[in-house]
């Protein structure tokens, strides 16, 4: 096995700082632009599936306003915010 020749290169620790702060930004992006893009509206059938609930309790949520639905001009299907739904795992 070669040997390969080692160089070590001192950087001042502001500098070093402020490169690793691209770094991880960079990184952050990429991540970001790589992220499957999330739908802002789902259907029930979503909702369900994120909440692991039935339809029936997902009814239930509606009618009791713990869940807010969105219709859409012009046609019947019902959504949720996707922001709703997050907001209420967190809350």
């Amino acid at each position: 096995m070669e040997t390969q020749p080692i160089a070590v290169i001192t950087v001042p620790q502001t500098e070093w700082q402020e490169m690793l702060a691209v770094v991880k930004d960079t990184r952050d992006k990429v991540l970001a632009l790589a992220a499957p893009e999330k739908k802002e509206l789902l259907t029930p059938k979503e909702v369900c599936g994120i909440l692991k609930i039935g339809r029936s309790t997902f009814e239930r949520m509606k009618n009791a306003g713990t869940i807010q639905i969105t219709k859409i001009e012009g046609k019947k299907m019902v959504y949720v915010k996707r922001a709703d739904i997050e907001n209420m795992l967190t809350a």
